[in-house]
C-alpha cells in the first residue's frame, strides 16, 4: 500500500512525458495547451527557416556569375539583412492571454564562385549549363518579446547554382539553385519548469531548398522574381505545466524527432549595380502549413496555417 501511495504521489508531482514521432497526434483531444505550445514551435520552425535561407540565393542576379577572364572566375560577396514578422499564440501558461507579434531577423554572408561560364546556344544567347558554387554563414536574431533563450543561432549552407540562360541584350537571365543548411537550436522559456508553465524547443534544424529565378534588365535596374520550395526537419520538444497545488505539478512533455514539413515561397526583387557594387531589395511570401488536430486555447486560430512574408536588404561587389 505504501509503495502504490508512492507511485500515485510522484505521478501526480511529475509532468507525463510522451515521446511521439508525429506531433499531429501526441497531445490529448482535451489539452488545448499542449496544441498551443506545438503550434508556436511549429510556426517558429517555419519562420527561422525563411530569415535564414531569404529570397535569391545570390541577391539581385538572375544569372550565374560565369567566368571572368578565360579560366579566371568571377567572385561574389555579399551582406545581407532578412526580417519576418512571427506571431506566437499565448504560451506562458494554460490561462495566458498575452499573444506574441515581433520579428525575427537574420544577418548573412555569402559569398559566390563561377566554376563553368556554360554554353553558348545561339549568339547572344549563353551561359546554358554554367555553373556557380556557393556558401553562406549566418545569425538569427530572436524575437525581442517572449522568453526565447538568449544567444544567435547560426545557420551554415552550402549548394550550387546552374545557369539556363546568361542575362543579355536578348534574353533573360535564367537559373535554378540548391542549397543544403543548418540552423543552430532555438529554445523558449525554463527547461525546469521552475519560472513559468511552458517550454518549447526546435533543434537539429536541416533544410534542402531550391529555388528557381527569371530576370531582366530594366533601364538600370534589373527586376527579378522567383519561385521556391524548401523542405525541412527539426526536433521538437514541448514541456507543459497544467495545474499546480499544494501537491506539485501536473502537466506534459512531448518530444518528436524529425518533424519534416514543406513550404512553397514566391518572392521579387530590383537590384541597381553601379560598376562592381549592387544593392538589392527583395520581398517573398511563405507558404503557411496543415492544421492539426486539436484546438488551441481560446479556440484560435493556429499560427502555422498563416503564410509568412519577409523582406531582404542587401549589398554585393562582384568581380
Amino acid at each position: 500500500m505504501r509503495r502504490a501511495f508512492t507511485i500515485i504521489l510522484l505521478v501526480a508531482l511529475c509532468p507525463a512525458v510522451v515521446h511521439a514521432q508525429k506531433l499531429r497526434t501526441a497531445c490529448g483531444p482535451g489539452d488545448p495547451f499542449c496544441n498551443t505550445l506545438i503550434d508556436a514551435a511549429r510556426t517558429t520552425q517555419a519562420r527561422a527557416v525563411i530569415v535564414a535561407a531569404g529570397a535569391n540565393p545570390v541577391p539581385g542576379a538572375p544569372s550565374t556569375l560565369g567566368m571572368r577572364l578565360g579560366a579566371v572566375p568571377r567572385i561574389g560577396l555579399d551582406v545581407r539583412f532578412t526580417g519576418t514578422p512571427i506571431e506566437l499564440p499565448p504560451v506562458d501558461g494554460p490561462q495566458s492571454t498575452t499573444e506574441i507579434s515581433s520579428l525575427m531577423t537574420s544577418w548573412n554572408i555569402d559569398g559566390t564562385i563561377g566554376l563553368f561560364g556554360g554554353l553558348s546556344l545561339f549568339p547572344t544567347v549563353g551561359g546554358f549549363a554554367s555553373v556557380d558554387l556557393l556558401a553562406s554563414v549566418g545569425m538569427i536574431s530572436l524575437p525581442g518579446e517572449g522568453e526565447f533563450e538568449e544567444g544567435s543561432p547560426k545557420s551554415y549552407a552550402v549548394g550550387a547554382r546552374i545557369g539556363v540562360l546568361q542575362e543579355s541584350f536578348t534574353a533573360p537571365g535564367v537559373s535554378v539553385t540548391g542549397m543544403f543548411r543548418k540552423i543552430g537550436d532555438i529554445r523558449y522559456g525554463d527547461p525546469a519548469l521552475d519560472d513559468q508553465d511552458s517550454y518549447f524547443e526546435v533543434n537539429n534544424t536541416a533544410v534542402l531548398g531550391g529555388r528557381a529565378i527569371v530576370g531582366k534588365r530594366l533601364f538600370m535596374l534589373v527586376a527579378t522574381v522567383g519561385a521556391g520550395y524548401d523542405h525541412f526537419s527539426s526536433d521538437i520538444a514541448v514541456r507543459g505545466v497544467t495545474s499546480r497545488s499544494i501537491l506539485g505539478r501536473t502537466g506534459f512533455e512531448i518530444a518528436s524527432t524529425n518533424h519534416t514539413v514543406g513550404r512553397t515561397t514566391f518572392f521579387g526583387g530590383l537590384n541597381f549595380t553601379l560598376l562592381i557594387m549592387s544593392i538589392t531589395a527583395e520581398g517573398g511570401w511563405q507558404a503557411g502549413g496543415d492544421a492539426y488536430p486539436g484546438a488551441l486555447s481560446g479556440n484560435r486560430t493556429q499560427s502555422a496555417t498563416k503564410n509568412g512574408y519577409y523582406g531582404t536588404l542587401s549589398l554585393r561587389v562582384t568581380i
